[in-house]
């Protein structure tokens, strides 16, 4: 009964902060899969060493799908699963989570970021460039956009299209911590001709 209730309150917590921070995922979000040794790190929040984090991610997974058992298609659930997923490597679970979220909520421009990110990781690098410039579509100054195509382009090595991207960055969100990793990025490009 104690074990239950810790899940429950565990579950509870994690859809809470979820929802609390929904907004806030795509901030700490990036393509990490097949980067250049010669572009900076693209910004991952790892608080917790792998196997704990790894060990943590499961609990939460199967505690979010019973939930999603009890309430379908919730957008929150959803997402949740899919950063979990990307957490875990399994960016293919991301995309089909996100999928799910993008067909009740087509506009949603953090599952259009994420979904981005996954294709890229699973090395669908033209779908993930397609898909994140589709974010540009609804909002042309989209910081995050922004910088994932100049990290996309410049991982492929395509240095002009990461340079504009980058630019844009710096142009649409000057103080920013995006903008200082997109400065970065730019400075990097510069240094390793």
């Amino acid at each position: 009964m104690i074990i239950r209730a810790r899940n429950l309150a565990i579950l509870a917590f994690i859809l809470f902060a979820g929802i609390l921070c929904f907004g806030l995922v795509r901030v700490t979000s990036r393509p990490t899969a097949q980067r250049s040794k010669n572009l900076p790190p693209v910004p991952v929040s790892l608080p917790l060493n792998s196997m704990e984090r790894s060990t943590d991610a499961l609990h939460s997974i199967k505690a979010l799908e019973k939930e999603l058992q009890k309430k379908p298609n919730h957008v929150p659930i959803l997402f949740q699963l899919a950063q979990l997923s990307i957490d875990m490597g399994k960016p293919a679970d991301a995309e089909k989570y996100l999928r799910e979220v993008l067909s009740q909520e087509p506009k949603n421009l953090d599952a259009k970021l994420e979904l981005g990110r996954a294709l890229y990781m699973q090395g669908n690098v033209d779908r993930a460039l397609v898909e994140t410039q589709s974010i540009l579509d609804e909002s042309p100054n989209h910081a995050d956009a922004l910088y994932n195509l100049g990290a996309i382009y410049g991982n492929i090595h395509n240095e002009e299209m990461a340079r504009k991207y980058w630019k844009l960055v710096i142009a649409s969100a000057p103080d920013s911590e995006i903008a200082r990793r997109a400065r970065q990025g730019l400075e990097q490009l510069r240094t390793s001709r």
